[in-house]
C-alpha cells in the first residue's frame, strides 16, 4: 500500500517540481459583483472561531460514519492540491474504497471516463478525446493546475477507484449550477449506498449560496482550499503538533494547517 501511495504521490510532486509554486493573486478587483457576492456568502459560513483541532485518528472515524466527503479546491494551488492526493490515498489505505466526484471532467465525457476506468483506452486517448470537443478541458488548459487533475484520474484507475462528472462542461450559468451538482450527488450516493463519496469542487461552492453540503443534506466532513479573512487574523500562532491534524471551526468546516493561511486569491 505504501508503495502505491509513492507511486500516485510520485506524479505530483513531477508536476510540482517541474513548474514550481505559482505566486499568482487572483484580480478581485476585476471580478463581476455577483461572483464577490458569491465567494463572501462562503466565506461567511465557514465559522467564526477555531475549535480544538480534528486528529488523524478521529478523522478517520468520522470518514466511516460519513456519505461525504467534500474537498474544497483551488485550482491553481499546488501545494493544496500535493495534500489532497496524499489523503486521497491516505483514505484508500485505510480500507475505504471512495468514489471520486470531478469538477474538472464534463458529463458529456462520461462515456470515455468510464472506458479509461475500466482499462479500455489509456490516458492519452481520454485527453485527446476530451480536447476535441472541449479545447479549454482542464486537463490541457493553462490557468489551472492541470497536472493535478490528471494526477488525480490515474491515482483513481490505478486504485480501481470509480470517478464521475459533477456536471457539463462548458459551464452552465452559475446560479444552474449548484442545484445541476447536488443532484448528481444525491444519484451517486443512491449508486453507491455503502461507500463514501468524495466531492473534489471549487472550495465555494461548498458552502454559502452554493452550498452544495447544505443542498445535498447527507451526513458529509467538508475540508475547504481557504480561511476567511477573519479566521486568518485568528489562526493559532502555534499549528497542530501532528501535522496530519486539521484545523476545525465551529462551523465544523476543516483545513489542512500547511494550507489555511495560504494567499493566492479567493
Amino acid at each position: 500500500m505504501l508503495e502505491r501511495r509513492k507511486d500516485c504521490l510520485a506524479l505530483v510532486l513531477t508536476a510540482a517540481t517541474a513548474g514550481g509554486c505559482s505566486s499568482w493573486v487572483s484580480p478581485n478587483a476585476g471580478r463581476p459583483a455577483y461572483i464577490k457576492q458569491y465567494v463572501e456568502a462562503h466565506y461567511r459560513e465557514l465559522g467564526s472561531q477555531f475549535v480544538a483541532p480534528l486528529t488523524r485518528k478521529d478523522f478517520a472515524k468520522q470518514l466511516k460514519s460519513s456519505r461525504v466527503l467534500y474537498l474544497g479546491d483551488h485550482h491553481r494551488d499546488q501545494n493544496l492540491h500535493f495534500q489532497i492526493v496524499e489523503l486521497v490515498g491516505w483514505i484508500c489505505d485505510q480500507g475505504l474504497r471512495p468514489v471520486i466526484g470531478m469538477e474538472a471532467i464534463g458529463s458529456q465525457d462520461n462515456p470515455s471516463l468510464q472506458e479509461f476506468m475500466s482499462g479500455g483506452i489509456e490516458f492519452e486517448e481520454l485527453r485527446r478525446r476530451i480536447a476535441r470537443r472541449w479545447p479549454l478541458s482542464w486537463l490541457e488548459r493553462s490557468g489551472v493546475d492541470r497536472e493535478f487533475f490528471r494526477a488525480l484520474l490515474q491515482q483513481a484507475r490505478y486504485r480501481r477507484l470509480d470517478a464521475f462528472p459533477l456536471e457539463p462542461t462548458p459551464r452552465l450559468p452559475l446560479e444552474k449550477r449548484d442545484a445541476l451538482m447536488a443532484t448528481t450527488i444525491k444519484r451517486v450516493l443512491r449508486l453507491y449506498p455503502d461507500r463514501l463519496v468524495i466531492v473534489i469542487v471549487g472550495h465555494a461552492h461548498i458552502m454559502g449560496d452554493g452550498h452544495l453540503r447544505g443542498r445535498v443534506g447527507a451526513k458529509s466532513l467538508a475540508i475547504t482550499a481557504r480561511c476567511s479573512p477573519a479566521l486568518t487574523r485568528l489562526l493559532p500562532a502555534q499549528l497542530p503538533i501532528d501535522p496530519t491534524s486539521l484545523l476545525r471551526t465551529n462551523r465544523d468546516v476543516l483545513f489542512f494547517p500547511k494550507i489555511a493561511a495560504t494567499r493566492l486569491g479567493d
